[in-house]
């Protein structure tokens, strides 16, 4: 079952304004799941927990979009921070040819103070961040009334 959360209508607004948005908070309170509920069936996930998708992103970030692509979720970014370089030049290099690349970019990460600071030094002015927190008490109630009804009809 997924929750929605209260943020994505201002994840997907921002979309339309920022080539960058990412999406930070602690491990585990789903901005993963999140991301993919919310995205478009054209935009690729790709997690840097997975070694190959990594090495490439540390050693080859122009051969790693090449790969991915641009329209593209990147897990656990701050794991190869100089990729970000790369989503600079991408982004200015198609802001130069009149490209709209607004909303490509999706990125998460765990790791907030790190990653806050590689995202403003890197592509400031590109970027919208957001952070997920836990859910709060107003959605687990209306989960457990959902769940609440749902048992009862079961019976």
């Amino acid at each position: 079952m997924y929750i929605t959360r209260s943020l994505e209508k201002a994840f997907l607004q921002a979309n339309a304004y920022y080539p960058v948005l990412a999406l930070c908070g602690q491990r585990q309170v789903g901005k993963s799941t999140m991301l993919n509920h919310i995205k478009t069936e054209d935009k690729r996930y790709v997690t840097l927990d997975d070694r190959n998708a990594l090495q490439l992103a540390l050693n080859d970030p122009e051969l790693f979009f090449e790969t991915y692509g641009i329209n593209i979720i990147i897990d656990e970014f701050q794991r190869a921070p100089d990729i970000l370089i790369e989503i600079k030049r991408i982004t200015d290099k198609a802001a130069l040819e009149g490209k709209n690349v607004n909303g490509n970019f999706w990125l998460t990460g765990s790791q907030k103070f790190l990653m806050m600071k590689g995202l403003s030094e890197s592509l400031a002015g590109r970027v919208g961040i957001f952070t997920l927190s836990s859910l709060f008490i107003n959605t687990l109630i209306q989960i457990c009334i959902f769940l609440f009804h749902k048992t009862r009809l079961l019976l």
